[in-house]
């Protein structure tokens, strides 16, 4: 009871703050909107700048590889109230302050790490519909051009006739090739935005067609080929290690739910491991060990080729 009291203690302490923040934010991007045009602000050049800079950079990157409908702002805001929750429910959870205060820390910075892991969640379901829908594209952009069409108009079929995402990346090629860049320049953008070995092989067949000549047509068929086989080899080996994938959760997962089981049975007596600083080192140490056999366990079953 002392667990979901803290817990309904800090959402409502969590709900206020991130709605402010979101009311804030909506603020200033309407005055940004409504501002006259004018010269750009100086950018400052300290430490903490650089840093704030990066990660909004990386933050945008992130966004727009998992294809999020999330602004930059509004997921920053949602990050800051996780921290504040996280933060909140780990000094109620202890009655000493500095204890608290660390466990808070910990809680935070677990809420903004799985905060990146949702977000990188999502970069690879998208990099895996991606990889599924190119090697059909490939194959397309091949008959097109063996039925006589240029490359730019075999990229145009793709744009209309592929779902998402293969076709928004597509048409970011071709918007590109519109303004005056280079196809060889938008395609290598392409391929610098997604992390993909068979988009680099597209890309620069691409690139020495163009450069040295060649039946095209023939070269994306092998592509094609390769792309093909290459995606069912990845299957064949997701399939035989799916079982030490699921093996590594289950070990990392049980203790969470033996504690938390044991928690609801016998709250005193669990309750010792939070109150105690013994206690806390153990959970440390426990979590610890739980979370290097997952790496190793993770490592073994990572094959690449």
């Amino acid at each position: 009871m002392e667990l979901l009291t803290n817990l309904a203690l800090a959402a409502a302490i969590f709900v206020p703050v991130a709605v402010v923040i979101l009311i804030a934010f909506r603020r200033v991007e309407a005055k940004e909107a409504l501002a006259p045009v004018g010269p750009a602000l100086p950018v400052p050049n300290g430490k903490s700048a650089q840093f704030w800079q990066r990660y909004q950079e990386r933050l945008v990157t992130s966004l727009n590889s998992a294809d999020s409908r999330f602004p930059p702002q509004r997921f920053m805001a949602l990050q800051g109230g996780l921290l504040l929750i996280m933060l909140v429910v780990g000094l109620m959870s202890n009655p000493s302050p500095i204890v608290g205060f660390v466990v808070g820390c910990l809680l935070a910075f677990a809420g903004w790490k799985l905060s990146w892991g949702y977000l990188a969640w999502e970069e690879k379901r998208q990099a895996a519909k991606f990889l599924d829908q190119f090697a059909e594209s490939v194959g397309l952009i091949a008959n097109a051009v063996k039925s006589g069409l240029s490359v730019l108009q075999a990229f145009e079929l793709v744009a209309k006739e592929m779902p998402k995402p293969i076709c928004t990346e597509m048409a970011t090629v071709l918007q590109g090739v519109r303004i005056g860049i280079p196809i060889d320049v938008a395609l290598e953008d392409w391929s610098s935005r997604v992390e993909s070995d068979d988009l680099r092989m597209f890309v620069t067949a691409i690139s020495l067609q163009r450069s040295t000549g060649g039946p095209l047509s023939e070269i994306l068929d092998t592509l094609g080929e390769t792309v093909r086989e290459r995606r069912r080899i990845t299957g064949q080996i997701a399939t035989s290690t799916a079982q030490g994938r699921a093996s590594a959760w289950v070990l990392c997962l049980l203790p969470l739910f033996f504690l938390i089981a044991l928690y609801c049975l016998n709250p005193g007596y669990i309750g010792m491991f939070f109150k105690h600083p013994l206690g806390l080192v153990m959970l440390a140490i426990g979590t610890g060990l739980d979370l290097t056999g997952l790496f190793f366990i993770r490592r073994i079953i990572s094959i690449d080729f």
